[in-house]
């Protein structure tokens, strides 16, 4: 393997954008490129890194293999329970594990993922969901409507968007092994856009109920994503591995939504805190993405034509909450 191909790194979107935050590559953006991109990672030597002409399109046919390592900007709050916590470091983890009803397409509308179809009443109180079949956990246990009941529950006790949904929520019910109906006191025209974050993720019942308001263990960590949980190493990594029985969907992929292609062997995870470490790794080959990276570091990422700079507009904002009880 030479040590060009050892550096190489990939623009995850061709998109215009403005504010120059710099990212070598977010692992989110990483992930969905990774997994879900028809032109996603293939083998090289030991280290998986997409083959591809410096700054272009794919120049090879693709192959399975290989292992991407991905410097994030510390260690994930409880791991991968993207219910439990806010932290983007850790949807990020999350979302090559776990999948929802839904998912966001390339222009962020909720498409179906473990989802077959659905339908809405004229009065929009009433949404019926019929699941996809075929689908099974990492554990093999396959996929069933009381697994969605039950996590939908969690999420609902959980997060504020969950709390929203089931405050006005009549009640959720499995009307059939592969049926879920969820029947609301008001329309309530939002959930299809919140039942498309990761936040909303589905795991088996046994294990949504034994975990609860609690955050999950790394051994309950069972979803139906395209990798697997494998090992973890505090401040070391989190190590994924491709889950060879994972089902993707038929359709094309469109941003998170639609097909996806595991051609990984392997993800990890490193808690990297320093942005100028993180920087330096990327430019050395010891990592072949990285999260957020500081503005003055630009030009060394931009010169090195070994690297591809992906400019994203900022996602998040500083906002006053005003307490008005008082």
């Amino acid at each position: 393997m030479t040590e060009q191909k050892r550096r190489q790194t990939v623009t995850p979107l061709d998109r215009s954008l403005t504010r120059r935050e710099l990212l070598a590559l977010g692992a989110g953006a990483a992930g969905a490129f990774a997994l879900a991109n028809p032109a996603g990672a293939t083998a090289a030597g030991g280290y998986g890194i997409p083959q591809r002409s410096l700054r272009g399109q794919a120049t090879e046919e693709l192959q399975q293999g290989g292992t991407l390592r991905v410097a994030i900007i510390g260690e994930p709050p409880s791991l991968a329970d993207a219910m439990f916590t806010t932290a983007t470091i850790t949807s990020n983890v999350a979302q090559q594990m776990f999948e929802g009803l839904f998912a966001r397409n390339s222009h962020f509308a909720p498409s179906p993922m473990l989802a077959d179809q659905h339908t809405i009443s004229e009065d929009g109180l009433t949404y019926t969901f019929k699941l996809r079949q075929g689908i099974s956990f990492h554990n093999g246990k396959p996929m069933t409507a009381t697994d969605v009941v039950a996590s939908l529950k969690r999420w609902g006790s959980l997060t504020g968007r969950g709390r929203l949904i089931f405050g006005r929520l009549d009640r959720i019910e499995e009307t059939d092994p592969a049926t879920v109906t969820m029947t609301f006191k008001q329309p309530t025209g939002v959930l299809l856009d919140f039942l498309a974050l990761i936040e909303a993720f589905i795991l088996p019942s046994e294990i949504a109920d034994a975990a609860g308001t609690e955050a999950l263990t790394a051994e309950q960590l069972i979803g139906t994503g395209p990798f697997k949980f494998q090992e973890h190493q505090v401040d070391q990594y989190i190590r994924l591995a491709r889950y060879d029985g994972y089902v993707p969907r038929d359709d094309p992929s469109d941003g998170a939504a639609g097909r996806k292609v595991a051609y990984l062997d392997q993800i990890d995870f490193i808690p990297v805190p320093d942005a100028s470490v993180r920087a330096d790794g990327l430019i050395t080959g010891e990592y072949h993405f990285t999260d957020t990276i500081e503005s003055d570091q630009y030009e060394a990422i931009e010169g090195d034509p070994n690297l591809n700079p992906v400019i994203v507009k900022p996602y998040y904002w500083v906002s006053p909450h005003f307490n008005k009880r008082q």
